[in-house]
């Protein structure tokens, strides 16, 4: 049974905590800096130690009591955890500027003809993905599986393949130009960003202060 986190007074009477916490790559990389700085000025003085890896890998520390909370994209089947929605997000189909698909709406039939540079299995981008393509009867040619949302986007503007991320990923690429949007309006490419939790772990003033601020409320 995993250990509950730390719990300290700074010197102004607030209250501090010791938290580890994990999330998949997008999400950490884009929604949890701005979480934990609004953490950090709520508590001073507390230690918050995170670490960025995929959704399999995330709920993987979580069942080993390794972290106290997890923030993931992709679906979560197992029983023992605990799932709280925090926000939605979609995902977004993706070429090269100068690819012939740049700006607009493709058919079915052209999708399953493509190339795909896509995020690897065990990802929760990779898991919403292979739903929707599954749900349109899409068996997706991979070309190229990256862990790395970056090398994603290189291999897509060096022409080798078509992409699909978080559109938290793609939306600085658009807007420089470097990344053109698909319209893809037969995919359901929608997903919830969701806050994980053993069911076993004890609901530390640490943990409550993260779910609050994240608007979970009723725990």
């Amino acid at each position: 049974v995993g250990t509950d986190v730390g719990i300290f007074r700074s010197g102004d009477g607030a209250q501090t905590f010791d938290l580890h916490l994990a999330a998949s790559l997008t999400v950490g990389n884009h929604l949890m800096p701005g979480l934990l700085a609004e953490l950090g000025r709520r508590h001073p003085g507390s230690h918050i130690h995170l670490s960025v890896k995929n959704t399999e890998h995330v709920i993987a520390d979580l069942l080993a009591y390794r972290i106290d909370l997890g923030f993931v994209e992709g679906p979560v089947q197992d029983e023992r955890v605990q799932r709280f929605f925090w926000c939605d997000d979609r995902l977004a189909v993706f070429v090269a500027p100068d690819h012939p698909w740049a700006g607009k709406s493709v058919r079915i039939d052209e999708l399953r003809a493509a190339s795909w540079v896509l995020r690897e299995k065990g990802s929760g981008t990779r898991e919403v993905f292979d739903r929707a393509l599954a749900n349109a009867n899409i068996v997706p040619n991979v070309a190229f599986e990256l862990e790395q949302p970056e090398a994603i986007r290189q291999s897509v503007q060096a022409g080798l393949g078509v992409g699909c991320l978080p559109l938290l990923e793609l939306r600085g690429a658009f807007h420089a130009g470097w990344l053109a949007p698909v319209e893809t309006p037969f995919l359901n490419l929608e997903r919830r960003i969701q806050i994980v939790m053993h069911r076993q772990k004890h609901l530390s003033p640490g943990i409550r202060a993260i779910l609050s601020l994240c608007g979970v409320a009723g725990v």
